[in-house]
């Protein structure tokens, strides 16, 4: 019964939209997974908090021991603290030590093994411990979010009192679905709106000439030297002196992240592909995560002669890896270093395409051509002029195209970054982890194995049959399990 328990309540957090999830750790104890739902109103709402406690796992990791839960409602105040209103608490032990636990949090509660209790909430300060539990029908916490809006921070220590000097100290929970939302209003950082097919029209989609770009901004263009590199760009004729342009692209900042809207071409063809998300880049740890909610790429460079990892991971569920090395030098293939541009123009293979706007921003356009073997890499970056909501060098946007396109590798994507943050705290160690179960599929057998055929891992996410198959091949590696369930 745990197990079946258990695994429902992780799928749910995988999965569920508008859900923050977050792991503790307690020294000497174990942790615990909260996941945490709103129902967002005007500085009020309705919450559901479901917490289950791992006793033997300092990691959240195997089965839960107990899992307990409340909701209610809540009220937004203006330091940030928020008032939460209780309409029914429960408590369910699956095992010994969850029962044994249970009876620390509530001692004078009937608890047994497998079955939920309901505590009255005119019961709670009489029968749950004020120590271990807010034993009350109201109680205060404080709330605070990172600019990006995507990891909610909780105080360290909810209280049955109101203090608004309360500082949201907490672990963090992060957003498990494509639409989480601030809670209050105080939340909310100011955003620039999100790209869109609507919003781009035909900016970043392959031309030939530029009657092909009319509906990419104000002035649209066809700029590019072949089929890797040419795409559609709003040049408009009178463009802003000043900052003077610099003579190779901006390098990218060490750490950041940004919201992301992709659009991919995986072959020849005119098809493509748009899909939306979370950009994370952490080179000094190099590490690399593109977040696309229920499903991600994680790229974690090799370290110390051990090659790199490329792991892509499916509702919580599904993880598969494919080890990468260079086929020259047979050593770990990196993510893209911040001075790529200017590594480029080193090599004399990089140059300045002129000043633009993207998606109303105005950038300086630079591009880097790389030909060996009769294939041709290319790379297209924008930084932002400092003119605008984004300051000065911060990434806009960045296109990639291979005239040899594989699995790896699509034919050109293009991304549009928006709402970036910089720094250490832009990109949490908690979203590089990847899971304790991941299958190893050798890099020649990954297009067979999970059906790609010429489609990039980046592009295919969206697609079901991909991730059916997927499921699949997690569910040909799985052993059988030794013993037998018993509910």
């Amino acid at each position: 019964m745990r197990t079946i328990i258990a695994a429902a309540t992780l799928l749910t957090i995988a999965q569920g939209d508008d859900a923050w999830a977050g792991c503790e750790s307690f020294p000497g104890f174990g942790s615990a997974v909260d996941n945490v739902r709103f129902s967002i109103g005007e500085d009020t709402g309705s919450f559901n908090i479901t917490t289950i406690d791992f006793l033997g796992s300092r990691s959240c990791h195997g089965f839960g021991d107990l899992t307990w839960g409340h909701h209610g409602t809540y009220t937004c105040g203006e330091t940030g603290e928020v008032q939460f209103e209780r309409q029914g608490v429960w408590i369910e032990a699956h095992t010994v030590g969850g029962l044994l636990f249970g009876k620390v949090l509530c001692p004078h509660i009937s608890l047994k093994k497998a079955e939920r209790a309901e505590i009255s909430l005119g019961d709670l300060a009489s029968k749950c411990a004020s120590v271990t539990f807010n034993n009350c029908a109201t109680f205060y916490d404080t709330l605070a979010s990172n600019v990006s809006a995507n990891e909610l921070h909780r105080s360290s220590a909810p209280s049955c009192k109101s203090d608004p000097t309360r500082k949201a100290n907490g672990p963090p929970l992060l957003c498990r679905g494509p639409t989480c939302q601030a809670p209050c209003k105080h939340m909310l950082p100011p955003q620039r709106p999100n790209p869109t097919d609507v919003a781009l029209g035909s900016c970043g989609k392959q031309c030939k000439a530029d009657a092909d770009c009319s509906g990419c901004g104000s002035s649209g263009r066809c700029k590019g030297a072949d089929q890797v590199t040419k795409i559609c760009v709003d040049a408009p004729s009178s463009v802003p002196e000043t900052p003077a342009a610099a003579a190779t692209g901006i390098d990218w900042p060490n750490s950041w992240a940004a919201d992301m809207f992709t659009l991919t071409y995986n072959d020849f063809s005119d098809k493509t592909k748009t899909q939306g998300g979370r950009f994370y880049y952490d080179f000094a740890r190099g590490r690399q995560l593109q977040d696309f909610g229920k499903t991600s790429l994680l790229y974690i460079t090799g370290a110390k002669g051990q090659p790199s990892k490329f792991y892509f991971k499916a509702f919580g569920l599904a993880c598969f890896y494919v080890e990468t090395t260079d086929p020259g030098t047979k050593e770990a293939i990196g993510i893209p270093r911040p001075n790529f541009m200017q590594a480029c123009a080193n090599m004399h293979a990089a140059s300045y395409v002129g000043r633009e706007k993207v998606l109303g921003e105005w950038a300086d356009h630079y591009t880097c051509s790389v030909n060996m073997d009769n294939q041709t890499i290319a790379f297209q970056s924008w930084h932002s002029l400092g003119l605008g909501t984004d300051s000065f060098g911060l990434p806009l946007a960045l296109s990639a195209g291979d005239s040899k396109p594989t699995w790896q590798a699509p034919r050109l994507t293009t991304t549009w970054y928006s709402n970036v943050t910089t720094g250490p705290e832009a990109v949490p160690n908690s979203m590089f982890a990847p899971p304790k179960f991941c299958v190893r599929i050798p890099g020649q057998e990954a297009e067979t194995r999970l059906g790609l055929g010429s489609e990039s891992f980046l592009a295919s996410f969206g697609d079901y049959d991909v991730r059916e198959r997927a499921l699949k091949v997690l569910k040909d590696f799985t052993p059988a399990p030794k013993t037998q369930l018993v509910v």
